[in-house]
């Protein structure tokens, strides 16, 4: 997939304008709920296609959730929640916080 100028700038707007607080705050509480947790998860995976934001997603107290919806009964919730815990590990700043945050061995245990 090419994503192009315009999602990129939508995609920083998100973060820019305070949307990635309320995701992460939203996360948690909606464990239970597939469909809201889908689209929380589908988002915060989008938004972590771009390098300047992951990092901002790391630190925003998502990680714990993401770990916790890997293990969800729904396998696109979890599918959503290894791949956004993947594009987050690609910048190498978070490579240490998500060891410390115990994401090695969950994302091992999926393989």
């Amino acid at each position: 997939w090419g994503f192009s100028a315009a999602s990129s700038k939508l995609r920083r707007n998100i973060v820019d304008e305070g949307g990635l607080g309320p995701l992460c705050r939203l996360l948690p509480s909606s464990v239970k709920d597939h469909q809201l947790s889908h689209d929380i998860i589908a988002c915060l995976c989008n938004l972590s296609q771009e390098n300047e934001i992951k990092f901002e997603i790391t630190r925003s107290g998502a990680v714990s959730t993401l770990l916790s919806c890997m293990e969800s009964d729904n396998p696109t919730i979890a599918y959503y929640a290894c791949e956004c815990l993947a594009n987050l590990s690609e910048m190498v700043e978070n490579q240490g916080y998500l060891a410390r945050s115990g994401v090695i061995t969950p994302c091992a245990s999926v393989m």
